[in-house]
């Protein structure tokens, strides 16, 4: 009697964690009034270590991150950038320490990275792929290799 009863549960478990969205994925988000609908991961490297820091208009790019312990900015960090959260944290350092340049802003939520870039033509960030932008001016992004 027990085990049809383990064995129901045991499905019922796979079924709901089937059901769950799984944060595995991001999206990468720009000001509503920016024009590009896609970006390789090499550009959008380019901008999150500030190597290149205008937009084809001229305009200023600014990255915006995720704090550091942010599953979706590890995630964000190992696909585009290719390295750790820890490793890009080290570049920052270098970079800061040298006098080259300063570390994208860190935001604690993903709605306060929404917020920003709502209200900053020039921004550029990512969330969790099921994260809802319907009521905020930006734009998704088509990440293209």
């Amino acid at each position: 009697m027990k085990k049809p009863i383990t064995l129901s549960l045991i499905m019922m478990l796979f079924m709901i964690t089937d059901a769950l969205p799984a944060q595995d994925s991001f999206k990468v988000i720009v000001n509503g009034s920016n024009s590009i609908g896609a970006l390789s991961k090499s550009m959008l490297t380019r901008f999150f270590t500030k190597k290149v820091m205008e937009w084809e208009d001229g305009s200023e790019v600014v990255p915006i991150d995720l704090q550091r312990d942010s599953s979706v900015r590890e995630l964000f960090s190992k696909i585009i950038l290719q390295k750790d959260v820890a490793s890009v944290v080290t570049y920052w350092t270098v970079q800061l320490f040298s006098g080259r340049s300063t570390p994208p802003v860190e935001f604690e939520t993903e709605e306060e990275i929404l917020k920003y870039v709502q209200t900053n033509k020039g921004a550029i960030g990512y969330i969790s792929d099921i994260t809802p932008t319907q009521g905020y001016y930006v734009n998704e992004l088509k990440i293209v290799e």
